[in-house]
């Protein structure tokens, strides 16, 4: 049996000395001091919602979703020609980039799968020929020869020519010349764009042994709500930021699974994923390319007649990585005529001495740009990681919604958001926009294990990607 009492105090403290006994040698009689909160020095983990803030949300009955949109009624031509003499007629031929064909094969009830060639312009069309010394001919068209995507034109001021075009240049349509008694013209039709892409199927999972479960911690700040004390609560809580980081950043980057090798993969057969914010405004909007370090106000400039040339808005919001707001501020605030008083900057007096060196917009031609550093661009565990240029980038998204129809004294009758996040129904009313399962493994496969399952299908849809912008190196 152990002695009842010792004298002499170990190097701990006269308390400890009161166990002597081997078998409890790992045992202290002292309380540890232990904060009962955790630190999170990065936060709680969720990144900030981009695409889920501005994108409005919608239920599909479908993965794979499209809409259509009307391109411009009427164009441009782009075409060359070799020179006339003073008052002659010229023939030009049509680019291949604005050569088309319409195929009855896209009709199924036709029984015929022929196609014809369709030039543009039409006969008594009258177009505006660039002279090349920043003038115009102005010319009336008097044939077109669709098989050879050929027309032809000839001037309307006596004396004037048509110049050699060897490289493509744009011809305005500005109207229609026709005489009295005149046929009827060729028909003309819009032209459509076809937008398609698919939902992506997001997942994470918590597990915990069923005796881990019942684990207490010492902080009490644990879970969703941040007023647990078990470890189960926290995992969950980081799975389901993890879930929704995964899916904010595939819907602002992600890029459509198009590889074979892929999806000849065993296992990944049926894999699907959504195209991005950045990938459609990549395909379809208005891109200015700056050097690191070096944005000039003609990057801006450029910017903005872009917008302005394509029906942009003239509200703005621009995110992009926390490098690319600097180059924003430091562009302002060293900019001349700026930093020789046309700023006055918010400062503070007193105690406190301050001066806010920040801007919030910038208006430039007309069209504002609202900008603020996106998180997950300058994150080094996501976009910010070494070697990615996403901290450089700037997205300009319009305000407001797109116009899809008007009436007759051109107030919208419709509209559509210029991006939405289409989440898959789950046939009951809802969608699998978040779904969360918990399920007790000794009732199922007998393991001793809590298991959550955490899931999310949803997809990117842009509208009017013209309207869209990129800064970019």
């Amino acid at each position: 049996m152990a002695t009842t009492f010792q004298r002499t105090a170990t190097v701990r403290n006269y308390l400890n000395s009161q166990i002597v006994d081997s078998s409890y040698s790992s045992i202290t009689l002292d309380k540890p001091e232990v904060g009962d909160s955790l630190v999170r020095p990065y936060g709680l983990g969720y990144l900030s919602s981009l695409v889920s803030m501005i994108g409005n949300k919608n239920i599909v009955q479908n993965p794979h979703y499209s809409h259509s949109e009307e391109n411009r009624i009427r164009d441009v031509i782009v075409a060359t020609a070799t020179a006339g003499a003073a008052g002659a007629e010229v023939t030009f031929t049509v680019d291949a980039s604005k050569q088309a064909t319409n195929s009855n094969s896209a009709a199924p009830e036709y029984g015929t799968s022929g196609s014809t060639n369709v030039t543009m312009p039409q006969q008594n069309d009258v177009i505006l020929v660039p002279n090349g010394s920043g003038g115009h001919v102005q010319c009336v068209v008097t044939s077109t020869t669709d098989s050879s995507y050929e027309f032809t034109a000839t001037p309307k001021i006596t004396g004037e020519n048509i110049p050699t075009v060897t490289t493509a240049v744009e011809i305005a349509i500005i109207g229609t010349q026709f005489g009295e008694s005149s046929s009827e013209p060729s028909a003309v039709n819009p032209t459509l764009t076809s937008y398609t892409n698919n939902t992506q199927i997001f997942r994470r999972k918590a597990k915990v042994s069923g005796s881990a479960m019942g684990n207490l911690t010492w902080f009490d700040n644990l879970g969703e709500n941040e007023n647990e004390s078990y470890w189960f609560y926290e995992g969950v809580r980081t799975q389901k930021a993890n879930l929704f980081n995964d899916r904010e950043t595939s819907l602002l980057v992600g890029e459509a699974t198009t590889n074979t090798t892929l999806t000849g993969t065993s296992g990944f057969g049926t894999t699907k994923s959504t195209s991005g914010l950045v990938p459609f405004i990549e395909a379809n909007g208005q891109r200015e390319q700056y050097t690191a370090g070096s944005l000039a106000l003609t990057d801006i400039e450029s910017m903005s007649k872009k917008l302005f040339k394509q029906r942009g808005s003239t509200e703005n919001m621009m995110v992009g990585g926390h490098d690319l707001i600097f180059e924003f501020d430091n562009l302002i605030r060293t900019s001349e005529g700026l930093k020789a008083g046309g700023v006055q900057y918010a400062g503070m007096g007193g105690e406190k001495r301050a001066v806010d060196l920040g801007f919030d917009s910038i208006n430039y031609g007309g069209i504002t740009y609202h900008y603020k550093p996106l998180e997950v661009m300058t994150s080094p565990e996501l976009l910010g990681a070494t070697g990615l240029t996403y901290k450089n980038m700037g997205l300009v998204i319009p305000l407001g919604n797109v116009v899809a129809s008007m009436d007759e004294f051109g107030n919208d009758r419709q509209n559509v958001p210029n991006l939405r996040i289409n989440c898959l129904s789950d046939g009951k009313g809802g969608s699998r926009e978040y779904v969360e399962v918990a399920r007790n493994a000794m009732e199922t496969d007998g393991n001793d294990e809590f298991v959550i399952n955490l899931l999310s299908e949803c997809g990117f849809e842009g509208f009017a990607g013209q309207r869209f912008g990129q800064y970019y190196v």
